[in-house]
């Protein structure tokens, strides 16, 4: 990356025919994931099903790589994936771009498509897609910090996770969190409070949740796009989903079910499941990309794409 970090991407191209016009899907996983995660894998596989090249980012300091900086990601951070995002550009100009966030990776896409980029995205970016994306950070740290079975598990994965690579942080960088009571931040409130609002320089979680949450962002996007969600979602319940301001943005489409999980959307049987994520997400992008080949506005909001 620009400032000298190393960060991990995947990637693979279909064994079929390419074009300089073959489209590219790029993935993005959700928080402390990586390209390894299979909900990763299958948005790959099924690109590659299409002919497509895929290609998946890894935020600095996941997918088995540590920091070699002291900037760390965080549910905003874009610089990363729009230094990818350019680099793509530079390599396959012809290819038309899709991109798929899931969860923190989705909240983080949003920000870059509706915040970094707003009326001017990139010419060869042409249609996004977020499974599970957060919209209001804070009301899911609340999910997250609530005593209920499925979220406890979460939780507790998810922070030692982090409290690990906090310790990491701290030893690699002496002096900058060198205060901090790493065994202490047990939820999430306490984590964004303490670490993540000191890397953002927000102030505090409040802030850091108001400033980096993606439904600020929503108004500002132009790139058609599909917000697949699910109001059993532990982590992002349905209630926090915004639907009527969704709805009044041209060049997004909601996708919400009564059921899916957080990252889930399983069907079919045991012996041959099926991911609902990765087909919705086949769907609407070989729908963005028909409308482009019959119009040319691959970057305008097209209702028919819904």
């Amino acid at each position: 990356m620009p400032d000298g970090e190393v960060i991990r991407a995947d990637r693979a191209t279909p064994h079929t025919p390419v074009t300089d016009e073959t489209p590219t899907l790029l993935v993005l996983h959700g928080l402390e994931g990586s390209s390894d995660a299979p909900y990763v894998r299958g948005m790959m596989r099924a690109g590659l099903k299409q002919g497509w090249h895929v290609e998946a980012v890894c935020f600095r300091g996941c997918g088995g790589l540590e920091l070699s900086t002291p900037k760390s990601y965080h549910a905003g951070f874009t610089e990363d994936l729009e230094e990818c995002v350019r680099r793509l550009g530079a390599e396959r100009p012809r290819s038309p771009l899709m991109m798929v966030g899931y969860s923190l990776g989705g909240n983080a896409m949003l920000k870059m498509l509706g915040g970094v980029w707003g009326e001017k995205p990139p010419a060869h970016v042409v249609g996004a897609c977020t499974v599970s994306s957060p919209f209001d950070l804070e009301q899911c740290a609340v999910a997250l910090d609530a005593w209920h079975p499925m979220v406890i598990i979460y939780r507790e994965r998810f922070l030692l996770s982090m409290r690990g690579k906090a310790r990491a942080y701290k030893k690699q960088f002496p002096g900058r969190i060198d205060d901090i009571d790493i065994g202490g931040l047990t939820t999430f409130k306490k984590f964004d409070d303490i670490i993540s609002a000191r890397v953002t320089g927000d102030g505090n979680a409040e802030t850091y949740w108001r400033n980096q949450s993606s439904r600020r962002f929503l108004d500002g996007i132009r790139v058609p796009t599909l917000l697949l969600n699910a109001h059993d979602d532990p982590l992002v319940p349905g209630h926090t989903v915004p639907v009527e301001q969704i709805a009044k943005q041209p060049a997004l489409y909601l996708s919400l079910h009564r059921s899916g999980g957080h990252i889930s959307f399983t069907w079919g049987t045991p012996t041959r499941p099926r991911n609902f994520a990765e087909e919705e997400a086949v769907r609407f992008f070989r729908a963005v990309l028909e409308h482009r080949a019959t119009t040319g506005q691959g970057t305008q909001a097209n209702p028919a794409v819904a």
